[in-house]
Order: structure tokens, then sequence, then C-alpha cells
């Protein structure tokens, strides 16, 4: 299996499950005093539901938010645990090896820190 279909595949599945349970909460959300009222007006069953697509907008939209981020994240764990190259995963660790490797040297006087950082508190 290649390695980025994995990571995909990782994403949709921390990203499916957030969803699916603000869209079920969202479904239940209707108080049974709302829902007899549409009763009491006649409502179809279809219009019922789609009255009450309007309260599953309010719980999507946080289960977006949270899905996202779990998505982003399991990505990034996901890349960094098969060694992916080039993704977002491997970049911290390439960067942190760039900081840690390639820093130069300076042997001036200027670049000594300066005395007031040597003595803390300054009492």
């Amino acid at each position: 299996m290649d390695d980025h279909l994995l990571v995909m595949f990782i994403a949709a599945y921390l990203a499916f499950f957030p969803l699916s349970v603000g869209a079920l909460r969202g479904l239940q959300a209707p108080t049974p005093t709302s829902l007899e009222l549409m009763r009491s007006y006649a409502a179809t069953p279809n219009q019922t539901v789609r009255s009450s697509v309007s309260v599953v907008h309010s719980y999507i939209v946080p289960a977006l938010k949270v899905s996202a981020a779990a998505s982003v994240v399991g990505t990034v764990v996901a890349e960094i645990s098969t060694g992916v190259r080039g993704g977002i995963g491997r970049l911290p660790i390439e960067y942190a090896r760039q900081i840690t490797c390639n820093r130069p040297r300076s042997t001036s006087p200027s670049s000594a820190p300066s005395p007031s950082v040597w003595w803390w508190p300054p009492w």
C-alpha cells in the first residue's frame, strides 16, 4: 500500500467520526415539543426532517472544527511514523535538524551574552 494512501486513509478516518457524531446529535436535538408542533401543523415527515436540518447545522460546525484539527494532527503523526518523504509531518523534523546542526559559530566578542543575563536577580 502506498504511504500517501495510508496517510489519507488515517486522516479521513479521524475526520469521519466527529462529523458523524455531530450529525447524529443534531438529528436527535429537536425537542419533543417542537416535533409535536410540527405534527399540529400537519407537516409531512419530509417537512419535519427539513426543519430538523436547521438544528443539525449548529452541531456540525463545531464537529467540523474538531475533525479538521484531528485529521491534521493524525496526518502529521502518520507521516512521521510511516516516514513519508515530503509531507507536512516530516517538515518539523527537517527544520529541527537544520536548527541544531547548521548553526553558525561566531567567536566575536559581540556575540557573547551581556552581563545583565548573568546576574539575576539584580540586587
